[in-house]
């Protein structure tokens, strides 16, 4: 009986001292918890409106069926014959699915402008790398609308002749440019395998044009394989500047002196010659001519 009596007071005093000791706040109490499934889920959200919903009735406007925008289909036999679809605001909500975003509720509506929440599971690299392409896009638009502001703070007055005037001048180089093409076009032999023509003609009766015209002289000057001599191409070069001189009917009062000719030329030939030889290339001669159109 002493025995039992000890051990009821030994557990009665335990039991009082556990009630007197405080208990330690656990630091994760308010954390989502892990399950036996997994740890917690976490997700993002995106609250977003489209504007007002605008509702289209696609078998009253069949174009919408063959574009492909509308989804419904009619299932007359089982009472749908016609409904209405908000064609838009489903586009794009299409699109916010394909990057993972799923409607869950619809806040309110605010003048026909409805508030959607959206959500997604909470991928740290995806929102890294959306975060990015957003910042860019906010540069983008921000540039263009500094560039839209430049133009307006300019665009005060408009003087009709200027542009009247630029016009004209771009006329005038295109003219010239096809005019000297036609020219080159016009020559045969030898092989023209490039041809770069820019006018800068600063006035809508001027002319200021420079050809580069290269040709393949290799069937002309290689023999024995790769060997050629520099005169024979020095002299096909100056064939092909002078040929390109005469068949834009281009003249020059210093015809005998090609330097003078060319420096003070209105219109400037520089005729190249490649040739070829086991993948390899190379300008062997150079040779200009200059002068002016007839009706200068």
């Amino acid at each position: 009986m002493r025995r039992l009596t000890t051990l009821i007071v030994l557990l009665s005093s335990l039991c009082a001292t556990a009630a007197q000791t405080p208990r330690t706040a656990n630091p994760n109490a308010n954390r989502p918890q892990a399950t036996s499934r997994g740890p917690a889920k976490q997700w993002e959200y995106l609250v977003v409106s489209f504007g007002k919903t605008y509702f289209s009735e696609p078998n009253l406007e069949p174009e919408t069926k063959t574009a492909g925008l509308s989804k419904l289909v009619s299932y007359s036999k089982l009472g749908v014959v016609s409904a209405q679809e908000a064609l838009t605001v489903q586009w794009q909500m299409d699109t916010l699915g394909k990057f993972g975003w799923e409607l869950i509720g619809i806040v309110g509506a605010i003048g026909g402008d409805q508030e959607m929440v959206f959500r997604r599971a909470y991928d740290p690299e995806q929102s890294k790398v959306e975060a990015t392409l957003i910042r860019e896009e906010g540069e983008r638009l921000l540039a263009a609308q500094r560039e839209v502001a430049s133009n307006l703070a300019q665009a005060d007055f408009v003087d009709l002749d200027a542009i009247e005037k630029a016009a004209a001048i771009a006329q005038t180089r295109q003219k010239e440019e096809a005019r000297l093409k036609t020219a080159i076009e016009s020559l045969n032999n030898p092989a023209i395998v490039e041809v770069k023509v820019v006018s800068s003609a600063t006035s809508p009766d001027g002319s200021a044009l420079t050809a580069e015209v290269t040709v393949d002289g290799t069937a002309q000057l290689l023999k024995e394989g790769n060997k050629y001599r520099s005169s024979e191409a020095q002299a096909l070069a100056k064939q092909v500047a002078t040929a390109i001189y005469r068949a834009a009917g281009l003249s020059s009062r210093y015809e005998s002196d090609s330097y003078l000719s060319y420096a003070l030329g209105e219109v400037k030939i520089n005729a190249l010659v490649r040739i070829s030889y086991q993948g390899k290339q190379k300008i062997v001669a150079t040779a200009n001519a200059g002068g002016k159109w007839p009706d200068h």
